[in-house]
């Protein structure tokens, strides 16, 4: 039972941690909560095609 607590407790930590670097690339790449930005920032850093980050090369 300890073990599974103490799993449980780790899986949350790594999935917070996850999150939090996510809100803080979010922040970097599109500005603070313009999450409507991220596309068009990952397009523009290279890491999204044009068609993937919703089709329109115009910022």
């Amino acid at each position: 039972m300890e073990g599974c607590v103490l799993l449980n407790a780790a899986l949350h930590l790594l999935q917070t941690s996850i999150q939090a670097v996510m809100d803080a690339a979010i922040h970097l790449a599109a500005g603070p909560g313009r999450y409507s930005g991220v596309p068009r920032a990952l397009r523009e850093l290279g890491v999204l095609r044009e068609e993937d980050a919703g089709g329109s090369a115009a910022p």
